[in-house]
């Protein structure tokens, strides 16, 4: 009976152990990372987080709310850049900033959000580099024309 409940133990802990190994440690937090699996979205905001680690980079398509001249203003992380496209053309770069950029959107907009790393000296003298980037945003989104 003891060996039993002994075999018993070794076989439900190597089932939670395959279980551990089959979930990547870094897990990526959504599956919106490439232009394929863009999530689809309907509100004038867009809220989100990207990292240098497990999340580079978030994509958006926009559902036509936006009209043909929308505009777009990026606030939260300084390392954070958006680019703006129609269909496949890339419109232009949206960084952090305090007013709306205005686009000219005749198809399908989509929003690639990137981590960028910004690099800052630690030691000159032996060129060291603490590395930083990405974090929270947030993209404000009025329509303009239809």
């Amino acid at each position: 009976m003891r060996r039993v409940k002994i075999l018993a133990s070794v076989f439900l802990m190597t089932l939670m152990l395959i279980n551990l190994i089959s979930v990547p440690a870094m897990a990526d937090r959504s599956d919106n990372n490439h232009v394929k699996n863009a999530e689809l979205k309907n509100g004038s905001t867009i809220k989100g987080k990207v990292n240098l680690t497990n999340d580079k980079v978030d994509y958006y398509k926009l559902n036509g709310q936006q009209g043909s001249n929308p505009r777009f203003k990026l606030t939260g992380s300084d390392h954070v850049v958006v680019y703006v496209y129609d269909d496949s053309k890339l419109k232009g770069t949206l960084k952090k900033r305090k007013t709306y950029k205005s686009f000219k959107i005749k198809g399908t907009c989509v929003l690639k959000v990137v981590a960028k790393s910004k690099s800052k000296d630690k030691d000159k003298k032996n060129k060291k580099k603490d590395t930083i980037g990405g974090g929270t945003y947030r993209i404000s989104i009025k329509s303009g024309g239809k």
